[in-house]
């Protein structure tokens, strides 16, 4: 049988340290971006980390943050 993690804020400080510490300074600009605004467009999330277009945005949240949160803070 699978444990899994328990969800919302009974996730350590730990576990956000060790997430953000698996970031590139690129997805962790997104990260607090989104944490701080709750939403954002995708332009806004282009322009604010400087990325080169928006397959950039999207292929740093498949590939890079969704990956480190699956397998760090457990999936849902």
């Amino acid at each position: 049988m699978r444990m899994e993690r328990p969800r919302g804020k009974n996730r350590s400080k730990g576990d956000l340290s060790l997430f953000l510490e698996a970031l590139d300074e690129k997805s962790r600009k997104i990260f607090w971006y989104l944490r701080d605004q709750r939403h954002a467009r995708l332009s806004e999330l282009t322009d604010f980390i400087g990325a080169s277009g928006d397959m950039e945005v999207l292929c740093r949240l498949k590939e890079v943050m969704n990956p480190a949160a699956v397998r760090i803070l457990g999936s849902l």
